[in-house]
């Protein structure tokens, strides 16, 4: 167990915080309090050492910023947080008067239930108080604090097996939504509600799992993550995933950006119409892919509800593990494959666009404003949709600015 060598690595401990939990609360609090102070999870593990590895200590190279952030989160002097913590002792702790006697009291009703002598639980709670280690208690508190979804992931994994969580999750399913797969979808996490505006908000995949990246501030930028950790156990796309992917979201705004103008500057509007409307295609509704593609589906959706009933008549769920999964899969990819498809109701004529582009208004001076609240109603018009490989910093973008007819532009940026 690691000793406590500061009284600043003692009040991270009290708070039952991991050091990148403060580290992303000292964030939020700079932000609040309009602190320029910034401390990231190496610069706090070197400053609860308390000492350089030279033997020298750290408060004169802490920046004055950094300093001023932890002393208004703390309300003690820098120097006091990088000293040594003073040693807390339990027999000096005097307990509350009335805390005292109900714990005598339980004690004492604890002896004469257990048929033990009076006084025997007081002695092995003293024993055990002196035996106590600070430094394990705050871990212990600091562990318990919170459970993450992951970790609580990887434990029924390591108790039920991939194919056992899986069972167990849609059993779980099927009690708090019996309504079917319709209400079922009300069990699935929708998008946050947050006073900042982002622009790309629901607009940007991951090239890795083609999951829609979330809006995460970090500092004083904007970045659009994928993280691997909210990713369900035993999932394909597992494989290959970094922990995190982050696209920037300013250099993602000029890339877009300058090929928006491109599209929309007076010379081209000519060429980007006929482009929407060649991208219509001839394909009618409900024909071809697109038909065999939602069969797939339907069936695969028929085929999990008679698994949840045979599960409900009193089936073991276990004989069934491998069935569900195939049907899960298929009726996975067959949405997959749905969602990438256009949905097209007929096709419109060029005058028809024409009109449609020149409803959108002036749009490279919006993109040229870059007024967040603007840019995000273009982008919901022109139906912009991106997905980022992050292997080769490529943004693939394309519009499709009527949701009816889909007809839209592509360019990989």
């Amino acid at each position: 167990m690691r000793t406590v060598r500061t009284v600043l690595a003692q009040k991270i401990k009290q708070r039952g915080e991991t050091l990148q939990e403060f580290v992303d609360f000292a964030e939020a609090f700079a932000r609040e309090h309009n602190e320029p102070g910034m401390i990231g999870k190496r610069h706090l593990q070197r400053l609860i050492a308390g000492r350089k590895p030279s033997g020298q200590p750290l408060a004169p190279t802490v920046q004055p910023a950094t300093a001023r952030l932890l002393e208004r989160i703390f309300h003690l002097g820098i120097d006091d947080l990088l000293s040594p913590p003073e040693p807390l002792e339990f027999a000096g702790q005097q307990q509350p008067e009335r805390g005292a006697v109900e714990l005598t009291a339980a004690l004492d009703w604890l002896d004469a239930r257990v048929g033990w002598k009076p006084g025997t639980s007081r002695s092995k709670v003293r024993a055990s108080l002196a035996e106590l280690d600070l430094g394990q208690l705050l871990d212990r508190g600091a562990r318990r604090a919170r459970v993450g979804r992951a970790a609580l992931a990887r434990v029924l994994v390591d108790y039920y097996g991939h194919n056992g969580v899986y069972v167990q999750s849609q059993l779980l399913r099927r009690s708090r939504a019996a309504g079917g797969f319709s209400a079922g979808k009300k069990l699935v996490r929708g998008s946050k509600r947050t006073k900042r505006v982002y622009p790309l908000r629901g607009r940007v995949k991951c090239g890795y799992c083609t999951r829609r990246m979330e809006g995460t501030p970090i500092g004083r930028k904007t970045y659009y993550r994928c993280a691997l950790r909210t990713m369900v156990p035993g999932s394909p796309a597992l494989n290959g995933h970094p922990t995190n992917v982050y696209l920037p979201e300013g250099a993602a705004l000029d890339r877009i950006n300058e090929w928006l103008d491109r599209l929309f500057a007076p010379e081209n509007v000519d060429s980007t119409v006929s482009a929407l409307a060649a991208s219509q295609g001839d394909e009618k509704p409900g024909s071809g892919d697109q038909a065999a593609a939602r069969k797939r589906l339907t069936e695969a959706e028929a085929k999990l509800r008679r698994f949840q009933d045979a599960i409900a008549a009193g089936v073991n769920p276990e004989a069934l593990v491998g069935a569900i999964n195939e049907a899960e899969q298929k009726r996975a990819a067959a949405e997959a494959e749905l969602d990438g498809m256009p949905k097209r109701g007929g096709r419109r004529s060029v005058a028809a666009i024409f009109a449609m582009v020149d409803s959108l208004g002036d749009v490279r001076s919006m993109t040229r404003r870059g007024e967040p609240d603007e840019l995000q109603k273009l982008y919901e018009k022109l139906g912009l949709e991106t997905v980022y490989n992050a292997e080769g910093r490529i943004l693939d973008a394309s519009i499709r600015p009527s949701v009816r007819d889909k007809a839209g532009v592509r360019e990989g940026t």
